[in-house]
């Protein structure tokens, strides 16, 4: 288990389900320990540019003869991708190399590295939809803040919802979906 980021400002049902995770793991025979992982905040930053500049270079042509086919919110994600030079997606595309050649030192000879996927809840698609703007690409990076640095690096992962949600409606029974 990671000794900071993924850890680091967790809800609290998500940090309970996190608990309740590890404790069900060691009474299934896993040995659960900390592992000091580099800095994750410097490759969710290379992931920012290398994701940004490749959705953009993908869509381009779109972008170009159909911008009003993309709603604001994805229109302005698209275009930041505009924002970096060919120099700073090289280097981070570079740097992509050591920093996995880190990340695989680092957890040596562990076979899972259990990580939340998100700090909070996911939040509703009312609670995302912020349109044009400015607090909408804050709001994206806060959800998928995670999952950067595993698919930067290239790592397989697996997400496993844990803990009890809700998925009943208020005019019949509520359904759970199962702890693991």
């Amino acid at each position: 288990m990671p000794a900071r980021f993924y850890v680091d400002d967790l809800e609290s049902d998500i940090a309970s389900a996190l608990d309740a995770t590890i404790v069900m793991l060691r009474k299934l025979g896993a040995k659960v320990s900390k592992v000091e992982l580099p800095d994750q905040t410097m490759v969710s930053a290379a992931a920012l540019i290398v994701l940004a500049v490749e959705a953009t270079s993908a869509h381009a042509p779109w972008l170009r003869t159909r911008a009003a086919d993309y709603g604001p919110q994805v229109r302005n994600r698209l275009q930041n991708g505009l924002a970096y030079s060919a120099v700073e997606y090289l280097a981070a595309l570079r740097w992509r190399g050591p920093a996995l050649a880190a990340h695989l030192d680092a957890i040596g000879d562990v076979d899972v590295v259990i990580a939340p996927v998100s700090r909070s809840v996911a939040p509703t698609i009312v609670a995302t939809d912020l349109g044009g703007m400015p607090e909408a690409e804050a709001a994206i990076q806060a959800i998928t803040r995670f999952m950067r640095p595993t698919n930067f690096l290239g790592l397989p992962s697996l997400v496993v919802p844990a803990g009890a949600i809700e998925i009943g409606t208020a005019d019949r029974d509520s359904a759970y979906w199962p702890s693991i």
